[in-house]
């Protein structure tokens, strides 16, 4: 009784699912029969087949042949492109690989017209994905590494995440597991990045099968539940159905049956809401075969018959073959010999009928490389047109060259000569600069000099009044008065002292390009920081300044400490250091 009722929970489940579907497609139906734009016609018309295409071929088709005659009749490049990608999807899924292929290939050739980028990259990525279902995994890489190339060239994070993953795929096919994880991981930190549930989901999914192949059956769980979350999320049935399946048969090798039939009941329930029989089959032979494990014969009879009445309807003949060899042993052991004769002898049936499928197929493959190495062999010989026509092309540019290599020579003698000229006038600037510098220096040496001579006789005066200083600390009155005297008239000589005023002035003389850059720098400096610089700038120490100048060497400290703050100088940055390298 318990499988009936959620028979018709699946069927209620499934009539609402079909429900929103078409609405969705009877809403494009209208939009079609509304517009009069030719060029919206097409592109509603290119949805909808891409709505369809992978459960309902017959009217994906026929929109799509709508789609290219009218893309044609209006010369509407991009719904034609768009058309023939989409039949070159449809032949893909009936393993006709060939058409499929040059579909694609016009598709190519429209978008690399048009130069629209995306579209060559997507088609990459589907030629590639032809390559890898026909094992030729090196062309595979080959389109998918354009693909790459021009995703990363426009900065398209989900072309690129999609090409990583299709990577990823290829190293799987191949049991490359650690580069399989890494591509599918690169994949992954993209689809987070630009929140793209559809694509995260099927990479966790990926994940999970990786982890299934390597027998890591709690990691591929985590993996596949995470997908089931997301595609909740996004209600995409499809995935959730293969994700459900998934998780039923990890659980069925733990054997947790009940939670296994649990899942295997839900991916049939999301298979049936979108009609895809096929999955709803292979999830029916996976249950049938859990109910058998635990000798529930009646309930794996239901569902072994049900994927094999289905897979006769629609010619699933993988699908006979193993729903036929698990009734026939079925009824084997219940000594049934007849039912078992004819199970067995039909799954041989349909076993024939798929080796002579892939038997077709492996002439579709041996076909599809011959036109393969047609085309290379057709390439070669345009390459070696292209050569030719290259190396003729060589010569033309060679004469071309000689010509003007011997102008070029000749223009190269005349600036030769001129640049012979300009150098004899830069050496002569030069020379003159460098007898002006040493001049410069010569006269500062001079300076440097006169200032030693003052500040000796100023350090020979201060001597005398010191000397002086103590007469006149004596007892004597006349001696007094008449040292005090000679101690003015000293005094007076040497703060008139006509010396150091004749050195300030030689000073400001020698380094007159000096104060013209002070005064581009800083303009706000005085005349009295300009000349305490010109001595910083000679090296005199702060003692010697004090002499040159009349002041304390307190007073020449305090005003270096404020010509630094005025500059807005670091205290580490040396202020003689710094008015040299000016």
């Amino acid at each position: 009784m318990q499988k009936y009722i959620v028979i018709i929970l699946i069927f209620l489940v499934s009539a609402s699912g079909k429900s929103q579907k078409s609405r969705t497609i009877d809403s494009l139906h209208v939009e079609y029969k509304l517009t009069k734009d030719p060029i919206q016609k097409v592109d509603i018309l290119n949805k909808l087949a891409s709505y369809i295409y992978k459960y309902d071929q017959k009217n994906a088709s026929k929109y799509t042949r709508e789609a290219l005659e009218i893309s044609q009749d209006i010369e509407y490049k991009m719904g034609e492109a768009r058309a023939y990608m989409r039949y070159g999807s449809m032949f893909k899924i009936q393993n006709n690989y060939q058409k499929a292929m040059d579909n694609y290939r016009k598709s190519l050739d429209i978008f690399t017209t048009i130069d629209y980028k995306r579209g060559v990259s997507s088609l990459n990525n589907n030629i590639g994905l032809i390559y890898s279902g026909q094992r030729m995994y090196s062309k595979a890489m080959e389109h998918y590494l354009i693909s790459l190339n021009i995703n990363e060239s426009i900065l398209c994070k989900r072309g690129i995440a999609n090409t990583y993953n299709n990577i990823g795929s290829l190293f799987l096919d191949k049991k490359g597991y650690e580069k399989a994880s890494e591509y599918f991981f690169k994949s992954l930190k993209l689809k987070l990045e630009i929140h793209d549930d559809n694509g995260v989901a099927s990479n966790y999914n990926n994940l999970g099968n990786i982890a299934s192949a390597r027998g890591e059956i709690d990691e591929a769980l985590k993996y596949y539940r995470k997908a089931i979350e997301l595609n909740q999320k996004i209600d995409n049935k499809e995935w959730l159905g293969i994700n459900y399946m998934n998780v039923g048969n990890m659980l069925s090798k733990e054997k947790k049956v009940d939670s296994a039939i649990f899942y295997f009941l839900k991916s049939i329930q999301q298979f049936t809401e979108i009609s895809n029989n096929k999955g709803k089959c292979e999830s029916y032979i996976s249950l049938g075969k859990v109910y058998l494990s635990t000798y529930q014969v009646d309930s794996a009879k239901y569902y072994l018959n049900s994927a094999y009445s289905t897979g006769i309807e629609h010619g699933y003949h993988t699908i006979i073959t193993n729903s036929a060899n698990a009734l026939g042993e079925i009824y084997a052991n219940d000594g049934d010999y007849k039912k078992t004769y004819e199970y067995l002898s039909n799954a041989a049936r349909s076993r024939e009928i798929r080796l002579k499928n892939e038997n077709i197929n492996e002439l579709y493959q041996l076909e599809f490389k011959y036109q393969l190495d047609k085309e290379t062999e057709l390439s070669k010989k345009i390459q070696i047109q292209k050569d030719l026509k290259y190396r003729n092309n060589i010569l033309i540019m060679s004469l071309g060259l000689i010509i003007t290599l011997v102008i070029s020579l000749l223009v190269i003698t005349i600036l030769r000569n001129r640049i012979k000229r300009s150098q004899l006038e830069k050496n002569i600037y030069e020379i003159e600069k460098k007898r002006l510098t040493d001049k410069i220096e010569i006269n500062n040496k001079e300076l440097v000099n006169s200032a030693l001579l003052i500040i000796q006789k100023n350090e020979q005066f201060d001597n005398i009044m010191l000397g002086l200083k103590e007469i006149i600390n004596s007892e004597s009155n006349d001696r007094q008065a008449k040292i005090r005297s000679l101690y003015m008239r000293v005094f007076q000589s040497t703060k008139t002292n006509e010396e150091i005023k004749s050195f300030q002035k030689r000073t400001e003389e020698v380094n007159a390009d000096f104060m013209v850059k002070l005064e581009d720098i800083h303009p706000e400096m005085t005349n009295k920081e300009k000349r305490l610089s010109i001595l910083l700038r000679l090296k005199f120490t702060t003692k010697e300044i004090a002499a040159l100048t009349k002041i304390s060497p307190r007073s020449v400290e305090m005003n270096r400490s404020r010509l630094r703050k005025k500059l807005k100088l670091d205290s580490q940055v040396n202020l003689a250091g710094y008015f040299q390298d000016l």
